[in-house]
């Protein structure tokens, strides 16, 4: 089955393959490392690019930088917390603009993501390969119906170094404290890395500043606004 997938995968690189080469978003995760395996055995061309917000778990970045020194990291024209003023409320699971700021790339690229359709409900409903109207840009898929035992087999036959967190039971490698994540697993992972809930800390006080000025009356308070972040689903 998975020789069959990386078969798929390959063929549809080449299909697609631009002139230019491809844009390929890189994230450090197992689904990214998989995309670059395949990008070099169907023996296409591309860049590779990860987007990092300062939240990043310190752990990934370091993998990055050591096994994958030709990605190009880019940094957003806004910070995030430049953003919390604007937005004024701190991103939640069901309000995530924040991952605005991790999914861009430049118009008419030929864009390579590790989206798969076993991710989500949502996604499940995306092809391999679409137009995206919304970024003007073709979006490509490869392992679009890959299953993370199939992504897992693969980084094992091609002998695949990854990132020391998935082997602490880490299961997706985002922002430290991630909206998507449950509410348990956020609140564990602010316990575990005291910078990170400093930085949200700091936000909340920062977002909350924002609420007062512009004459907003509720979670206009720091403690209130990060207590109520913190309650999310």
């Amino acid at each position: 089955m998975i020789d069959n997938l990386v078969d798929e995968s390959i063929d549809l690189l080449r299909q697609w393959e631009p002139p230019t080469g491809y844009y390929l978003a890189f994230s450090g995760g197992k689904d990214s490392i998989t995309m670059l395996r395949l990008c070099d055995m169907a023996g296409v061309k591309y860049t590779s690019h990860y987007s990092c917000l300062g939240l990043d778990h310190k752990e990934l970045m370091a993998f990055i930088r050591t096994e994958h020194p030709t990605v190009e990291w880019l940094r957003p024209k806004r910070s995030l917390m430049a953003l919390m003023k604007t937005k004024k409320i701190l991103p939640t699971r069901f309000r995530r603009w924040c991952c605005d700021l991790k999914h861009t790339s430049p118009k008419n690229v030929r864009l390579l993501t590790g989206v798969r359709k076993q991710e989500s409900s949502k996604r499940a409903i995306l092809q391999c390969a679409n137009y995206d109207n919304r970024s003007k840009e073709m979006v490509i898929r490869p392992i679009f119906r890959w299953k993370d035992t199939d992504v897992w087999q693969f980084i094992g036959d091609q002998k695949l170094k990854y990132c020391s967190l998935y082997d602490a039971g880490y299961k997706r490698l985002g922002c430290v404290a991630c909206p998507l994540l449950a509410k348990r697993d956020r609140l564990v992972e602010l316990e575990r890395h005291p910078w990170a809930a400093a930085w949200w800390w700091n936000a909340a006080g920062l977002v909350a500043k924002a609420r007062t000025l512009a004459g907003k009356v509720d979670l206009a308070e720091q403690a209130e606004l990060y207590d109520w972040w913190k309650a999310q689903p």
